[in-house]
């Protein structure tokens, strides 16, 4: 028995064009049947609409304010965070060589800051005594500072066992001086009050660990950093084949920015592929060759500044990609702090990020031109064994501008060819609606179209056919070459009957 997902088939193509919502078909009749038995297949009727639920998860259409549909893929907007771009507070330990000692602080890409607030940290403290009696340690860190006053930490070390202790930093404010991190140690005996030095003890260790910082403000270096490379997966066209030409596509690259320093963008990687392995650069000069990052100033401290370009058919390639079946498109944004001369003043805290978002806009407004689809179905015909003939008969009431070419053949079990339904493939099956001055369906177009299966086709179908092949193509008007638009309420039906009988022996 014929499947009613052919008619679905034949629905779904026709989402690519369209035009003004078809009638309904409770008036349309399968006609007189005097034969024994007439079997009604498919009495359905759908609209764009109803056809959402029809694409892959990964394609989301769209209906806008005047009913128009738009294909919509989106990423999943990576990016990055302050702590995975730069460690501004490095972790480390060093022994007190000296009663002062300027630790150097030296990070990546030029970075100097002029002060960081420090979020969370430990300074770990170990020393040993070598001398007679306990000694009166003090630890000051003039580069560490708490309300403007300087780290300070005294202890009583004994004789015999070492003294190992931390102190918690958080709410401190670290300053550098001259690219350096200044220590100085003052040990004197409790009992004498005599000044020592703790060298041969051995020297005391100072430590910094776990250290992270709620703001940052200085010049925050002039390196890259890549943003997660990241694709966008265009699955309409794993369920089609054939020649779509979409007329208004368009990229959003949408950039989120939250770090408070002047950044370059340049996509290092912007490709589309198509399904056959093809490789086609989107060409945009401005995506290209690099552009400046929306950034907030130091009046905006914890804003997010935005950056958005639009990439259509006016400024890049994108609709001689786009008239390729895509498969999806690559991507890869690397910023760059900096850019420029000069070492300007930045800021950054704990929470700065920096994303990046592509949203890729196919609207249904196009041209379709020999666009061919094929289904297998599976089939039984075991009710009409005892019958001599068949006839189909299929009406259609097609509000689309499109005409639909369709063949039926039918399958052994081994699915070889033993024979076919329509006996020309260039007759229209699914009539193209009327179109009117603008751009509209002004009159749907009903259409009845009759096959007959004579008694010895008939008779082997019944024995041999298990799955029906269904071969469709279908162009806009004017042979794929005008352009229209799809709505949501845009509808299409089709009855499907069989007719059946014994002939008189």
């Amino acid at each position: 028995m014929l499947n009613q997902q052919f008619f679905l088939i034949l629905c779904i193509a026709l989402l690519l064009s369209g035009c003004k919502k078809a009638s309904k078909l409770d008036n349309i009749t399968m006609g007189e049947y005097s034969p024994d038995i007439a079997f009604p297949l498919v009495n359905s009727s759908v609209t764009a609409g109803d056809l959402l639920d029809s694409f892959g998860d990964g394609t989301n259409l769209e209906e806008g304010s005047d009913g128009s549909l738009t294909f919509v893929y989106q990423s999943e907007g990576f990016g990055l965070r302050s702590e995975e771009i730069t460690e501004l507070i490095p972790n480390f330990s060093f022994p007190m060589v000296d009663t002062i000692v300027g630790f150097p602080y030296n990070l990546p890409n030029n970075t100097f800051v002029d002060f960081i607030r420090i979020k969370k940290g430990i300074i770990g403290v170990l020393v040993a005594n070598d001398h007679p009696e306990p000694v009166e340690f003090t630890l000051t860190i003039p580069d560490i500072t708490l309300n403007g006053v300087p780290f300070k930490q005294t202890a009583i070390i004994g004789t015999t066992i070492p003294y190992f202790d931390t102190y918690d930093v958080a709410g401190y404010v670290l300053t550098p001086n001259a690219d350096s991190l200044n220590f100085r140690y003052s040990a004197k005996l409790v009992n004498s009050g005599t000044f020592v030095e703790l060298y041969s003890a051995p020297d005391p260790i100072i430590a910094l660990d776990s250290m992270r910082y709620s703001y940052a403000e200085g010049y925050l270096g002039n390196g890259s950093f890549p943003l997660p490379r990241d694709t966008i997966e265009i699955d309409i066209f794993d369920q089609f084949s054939g020649n779509i030409f979409f007329e208004e596509p368009s990229i959003t690259v949408t950039i989120n920015n939250s770090f408070g320093f002047p950044i370059k963008g340049k996509f290092d990687v912007l490709d589309a592929h198509t399904v056959d392995g093809t490789t086609l650069p989107l060409i945009n000069s401005v995506l290209n060759n690099g552009f400046s990052i929306a950034y907030p100033t130091f009046a905006e401290i914890g804003q997010t500044k935005q950056t958005v370009f639009v990439v259509d058919y006016n400024n890049s390639n994108l609709n001689t990609i786009i008239g390729k079946p895509v498969d999806f498109f690559d991507y890869e944004l690397v910023p760059v702090a900096n850019p420029g001369p000069g070492t300007p003043v930045g800021f950054l805290t704990d929470s700065s990020e920096i994303t990046l978002d592509l949203l890729v806009e196919l609207p249904l407004h196009g041209t379709v031109e020999n666009f061919t689809m094929s289904d297998t179905l599976a089939i039984s015909l075991d009710i009409y064994e005892k019958m001599d003939y068949a006839n189909l008969k299929v009406i259609t009431d097609n509000g689309f501008p499109v005409d639909v070419y369709t063949q039926m053949y039918f399958l052994n079990e081994s699915y070889e060819p033993i024979d076919s339904l329509a006996t020309n493939f260039n007759e229209s099956l699914l009539a193209s609606g009327i179109i009117g001055s603008n751009g509209r369906v002004t009159e749907p177009t009903i259409k009845t179209t009759e096959y007959e299966i004579t008694e010895d086709r008939f008779s082997i179908l019944k024995q041999d056919a298990k799955y029906l092949l269904l071969k469709t193509s279908f162009s806009t008007v004017d042979n794929g070459q005008q352009s229209i638009r799809i709505y949501s309420d845009y509808e299409i039906g089709m009855k499907i009957g069989v007719l059946a009988g014994i002939r008189p022996i």
